[in-house]
């Protein structure tokens, strides 16, 4: 609670600022890239759809794609007489008018102006539309992918966004399979590579099990993911400003041990 107090404090000034215990030296960092991404953040946290567009956002946050997909989606809600009918709508219908090209370090945004997607932000219009729907799921994160695992009448299921034909698994058995073919549980995950990124294909290798997560916390992978691309093009101090709203919107041990990291790589270029 504490982190998280310090966190917001730091979203109420204009920048952060990163200064060495022996100097007196103070670099400042601006955290927002525009007024609407601080509004997004701070002010639609129950809000998912607005929130997740947050990273790249743009002018528009209303799409008539994604309008289209809803209203399509709840003509067939409203015919269908068992919600797991419904879920292969949701899961079909979503990669065939929205989901178009798997694209490393996607960004909601894009995915809602262009189509292009990885598995967070396949993964949260799925989560969206099951909301929307009212059925059961939880988003789960692994080592460096995310899928869905849901239930729907007694029947659990997993969504997989990143495979568009066979990613829909519904039943007991083929859950099950796919989660032991994919995924593995340890004791410690905080001890896990700090910058591997959240947006492999689910059939990429079996990964570690980090936590069970919702749309903020896949928010938050969104800009620990845009972290990881300025880390890697080496711009650590929007890496670091980049974590600070990644931990903001969750808090998980690689997000803040990834801050530490970047805050010591900016201090030592000074």
């Amino acid at each position: 609670m504490r982190t998280a107090c310090i966190i917001w404090i730091a979203f109420l000034l204009v920048g952060y600022q990163v200064q060495a215990q022996d100097s007196s030296d103070v670099k400042v960092l601006p955290i927002f890239q525009s007024k609407l991404e601080r509004q997004l953040i701070t002010q639609f946290e129950s809000q998912p759809f607005f929130l997740l567009q947050s990273l790249d956002a743009g002018t528009n946050i209303y799409h008539d794609n994604w309008e289209s997909l809803v209203m399509q989606l709840d003509k067939l809600a409203e015919k269908k007489k068992s919600n797991v009918q419904l879920l292969s709508d949701i899961f079909f219908d979503t990669h065939n008018r929205m989901l178009k090209n798997y694209t490393t370090f996607a960004s909601f945004a894009s995915t809602l102006a262009t189509g292009a997607y990885d598995c967070v932000t396949g993964t949260a219009v799925m989560g969206l539309l099951l909301e929307r729907y009212g059925i059961a799921y939880t988003i789960i994160e692994l080592q460096g992918h995310v899928y869905i695992r849901g239930i729907v009448e007694d029947v659990p299921f997993v969504m997989e966004s990143t495979q568009p034909i066979n990613g829909l698994l519904i039943g007991t058995r083929r859950v099950r399979n796919f989660e032991k073919k994919i995924s593995q549980t340890v004791s410690d995950p905080t001890l896990e590579t700090l910058n591997e990124r959240i947006g492999q294909r689910g059939n990429s290798k079996k990964q570690l099990k980090i936590a069970e997560i919702g749309l903020k916390e896949l928010g938050g992978l969104q800009y620990y993911n845009d972290a990881i691309r300025k880390f890697e093009s080496g711009t650590f101090d929007e890496a670091y400003v980049q974590l600070i709203k990644a931990e903001l919107l969750y808090p998980s041990p690689r997000i803040q041990q990834f801050k530490v990291l970047m805050e010591a790589l900016i201090l030592a270029e000074k």
